[in-house]
């Protein structure tokens, strides 16, 4: 009697063709998953992006595929320049026929019909090429994708593997009773899970790995790293610290899991993996190798990174800020004091050459307590849409001055650079601080160049950083470089590198705060004995540049007559302003507090024209002070002032709308010049 459980041919037949179904349907489904990606990817990035976002989707993926702009090829993922027989880099750039030239007659109908416009999308279903000695078959996809920009249009071309037999007309979908190709399935499945897969043998040799895995070994297809060793691939420099791994996990019999570790990649970059190893045992249980599995980790570590650092900055900006406070109000009291005892005394040369000298050392104080509030980004500012070659160019004379005969200048600047939206003066301190900084880098002279270039930074690979337009200013030196250890610090206010040729440590950490508060950021490059290079992305501002507004001088001899309510906490600079004012004529009140202020407000029957307010005061703040005094005293003007400016500064750092404002320290006249322009008004 026969064996009725015994499959006869017929059933084989049907169980290999099911089994090929499968492995058709699974792998086609991927395939439109990664061909929906690129394409919206083509849809959605802009031109200036695109290339960087097409390498993230190929590092990323697995769809062999080329994008052609216009009829040249603008990118080629190596994938599909090798499943035409080329080398990697054959097809970037090619032009359309020389594309064509290696494909069937078929495909080349298909490609040229979307090239040319006369249809949307086609697809060659016989074999577009395959590699010398490969039996490796492919289908063809052309479809023609539209950008973002305007007129923006491309032909993305994407090459399907042909696995198994497809049915022609409607494909069923696989029966659950499919008697499948174990390792076959396996393999597809490790090829689509998101991290990478690999496993070894007792001497440390691959016996097998996902997709993603021989990606980054370098390699095509997982079979190119089976039989190999880690000395043998791209991570050679790890290799010794990998074998250390992979035996401690065998020989103890334990696992290890989610560890950070280096790679060298094939390209020589260094990225960090978050690794997983454990014990690969056989059928009995005993260990016969070691099974692992990581990650990517490079962005979230750099992310982790930028964010601790930049909540360093914002600490010691604190500080520094706080610092800066005291100090102005003090360099406020003797700055008024001594204008006060200049304007009392005999001239004299010695007297003279005194008051001279302190009034020196008092600039210089002040000019460290502004670079200070800077860095800390406490500094009120003004900014103008301006056009930043024009500044350049302004600024460049007084640059080839500053840096010395010794030193080259030069400027690469592209033509219509776009408009941002800064402080004038900030910007040009901006350019001034780098400079010296470059000069002080080459002290046998060198090499300085200014670069403007306008850049749309995509969201891939950018950290903190936010997508969009921006305009990069490049700032490079051929000095002296700096090592890693140092670039950590280097923003940091007080640090310095210049050892006994001096230098405050506030240059930098000026340059990060002005282009922090004018909402970019900057980046360094630099190595030992290489030179450095500064790139600074400064968002672009959509409107027109303004003209500057030169405002003139109130001569100092416009006497007073208004009255005037100082509230200021400090009585140093309260006394020394009210000195001040009462000698130009004003009737003045004062305060210390809010609640005084209040006080002599309300015991004053007749009109106060101007609040003259420190904005932190004891029990309050002076825009409170301000707002209740004005609710009685509509007409009452108010000029606020302080060393430390975050109670009235909008959030990008100006000056809030309708409010008037004198930053501390300030100069006699300074102060006179600011009550009459606004009594005036």
């Amino acid at each position: 009697m026969a064996d009725e459980s015994r499959p006869t041919p017929g059933d084989e037949v049907m169980a290999e063709k099911r089994r090929c179904l499968w492995q058709a349907h699974l792998h086609r489904r991927i395939f439109e998953l990664e061909l929906e990606r690129v394409e919206q990817i083509l849809r959605h990035t802009e031109r200036e992006a695109l290339l960087p976002a097409l390498g993230a989707a190929s590092e990323s993926g697995a769809l062999a595929f080329a994008v052609l702009a216009g009829e040249v090829v603008l990118f080629s993922d190596p994938r599909f320049t090798e499943a035409l027989g080329q080398p990697r880099a054959a097809l970037q750039g090619a032009d359309l026929p020389r594309l064509v030239s290696l494909m069937d007659e078929d495909c080349t109908a298909a490609l040229r019909r979307v090239a040319s416009g006369e249809a949307r999308r086609d697809h060659c279903l016989g074999i577009v090429a395959a590699r010398p000695g490969s039996d490796r078959h492919y289908e063809l996809r052309v479809q023609r994708v539209t950008g973002p920009g305007e007129g923006a249009s491309f032909v993305f071309l994407a090459l399907f593997e042909l696995i198994g037999d497809e049915p022609e007309g409607e494909a069923e979908e696989p029966g659950s009773d499919a008697v499948l190709d174990p390792g076959r399935m396996l393999q597809l499945v490790l090829d689509s899970i998101p991290v990478r897969v690999f496993w070894k043998d007792l001497r440390g040799r691959y016996l097998g790995c996902n997709a993603l895995f021989a990606r980054d070994a370098g390699k095509l297809h997982p079979e190119e790293v089976v039989g190999v060793d880690d000395f043998s691939l791209g991570w050679r420099d790890q290799a010794e610290l990998y074998r250390a791994d992979d035996f401690a996990v065998m020989r103890g019999q334990v696992e290890k899991l989610g560890y950070e570790e280096p790679q060298t990649t094939p390209d020589g970059r260094t990225i960090w993996l978050r690794t997983s190893k454990r014990p690969l045992r056989g059928s009995e249980g005993e260990v016969i190798g070691v099974l692992g599995t990581y990650e990517d980790i490079t962005l979230q570590k750099r992310l982790a990174e930028e964010s601790l650092h930049k909540e360093k900055l914002e600490a010691i900006g604190r500080l520094a800020g706080g610092v800066a406070h005291d100090f102005n109000n003090m360099l406020t009291a003797i700055l008024g004091s001594l204008d006060l005892l200049e304007m009392s005394l005999e001239a004299s040369k010695d007297t003279t050459e005194l008051l001279e000298a302190i009034r020196e050392a008092s600039s210089r104080a002040t000019d460290l307590t502004r670079q200070l509030l800077t860095f800390a980004r406490k500094q009120i500012i003004e900014p103008k849409p301006i056009d930043p070659n024009d500044h350049i160019r302004r600024i460049e004379r007084l640059l080839r001055r500053l840096l010395g005969e010794q030193i080259t200048l030069e400027a690469s600047l592209e033509e219509g650079a776009w408009t941002i939206l800064v402080d004038p003066g900030q910007f040009e301190q901006l350019l001034v601080n780098l400079a010296v900084n470059a000069r002080d880098a080459m002290p046998a002279g060198g090499t300085l160049t200014f670069e403007t270039h306008n850049v749309v930074l995509d969201r891939w690979g950018n950290g903190l950083r936010s997508a969009g337009p921006y305009l990069q200013i490049v700032v490079r030196d051929t000095g002296e470089g700096v090592d890693l250890d140092t670039q950590q610090h280097i923003f940091e206010p007080f640090y310095t590198t210049k050892g006994e040729r001096g230098g405050t440590g506030l240059g930098l950490a000026m340059c990060h705060g002005i282009v922090s508060q004018s909402g970019g950021f900057i980046e360094l490059e630099s190595r030992p004995g290489a030179g450095t290079t500064f790139e600074i992305y400064l968002p672009r501002h959509r409107g027109k540049t303004d003209a500057e507004d030169s405002e003139g001088e109130v001569p100092l001899e416009r006497r007073g007559k208004e009255t005037l309510l100082v509230v200021e906490d400090e009585p140093a600079v309260r006394k020394v302003c009210v000195a001040t004012l009462e000698g130009q004529g004003y009737r003045v009140l004062e305060a210390g507090s809010v609640a005084e202020g209040l006080r002599v407000s309300l015991a004053f029957a007749g009109p106060i024209d101007l609040l003259l307010s420190d904005v932190i005061l004891p029990d309050g703040k002076g825009p409170q002070l301000a707002r209740e005094l004005q609710a009685a005293r509509p007409e009452m003007k108010v000029l606020f002032t302080s060393g430390y400016t975050e109670e009235i500064s909008a959030s990008d750092g100006s000056l809030a709308a309708g409010l008037h404002f004198l930053q501390k320290p300030y100069r006699t006249q300074e102060l006179c010049e600011a009550l009459a322009r606004l009594l005036d008004e």
